[in-house]
């Protein structure tokens, strides 16, 4: 069973206080995976979210079917899967833990059930996972503007 300590040192759960957080972790298990082991695929059906207890997860994405390119790594108190949580369609990388990686995750169903028992823990959850959400779609535009920017300068020198 997961405890509140385990909890108040990952930023996601920032801001909760102990009985928020001894609420949350009534709805999450954890699972173990090996080094190298996959923790999901690329277009495979997912309903969960996956936090980082202790661990490294390389998060991959097919080019032209066939080529992995690495999207990011992720650390210890990092979250991902967030969006086949919110919108139930195959996740859209696949996932591997790069050492033994230890993962705490809530499933749709759990989530819902908090909501539903617990409304200001769960919205304070839903909260930091929609500013993580921000957060990482401003990488991308940044990447993006940064692309577009190579592409024009390597334009005007052909």
């Amino acid at each position: 069973m997961v405890s509140k300590e385990q909890l108040k040192d990952i930023p996601l759960f920032e801001g909760l206080n102990q009985p928020e957080l001894e609420n949350i972790a009534k709805y999450l298990s954890v699972t173990e995976y090996a080094k190298g082991e996959t923790i999901f695929d690329e277009n495979t059906e997912g309903h969960k979210l996956y936090i980082i207890k202790a661990g490294r997860v390389c998060i991959n994405k097919k080019i032209n079917n066939a080529e992995e390119q690495n999207m990011s790594v992720l650390r210890d108190g990092e979250f991902f899967g967030e969006l086949s949580l919110f919108d139930g369609k195959p996740h859209s990388a696949s996932a591997v833990a790069l050492k033994d990686t230890s993962i705490y995750m809530l499933t749709a169903e759990q989530f819902e059930l908090l909501l539903a028992q617990d409304a200001a823990s769960g919205y304070k959850l839903l909260h930091r996972i929609c500013l993580g959400i921000c957060r990482l779609l401003r990488q991308v535009d940044e990447k993006f503007i940064d692309m577009i920017k190579f592409v024009w300068e390597f334009g005007a020198k052909t």
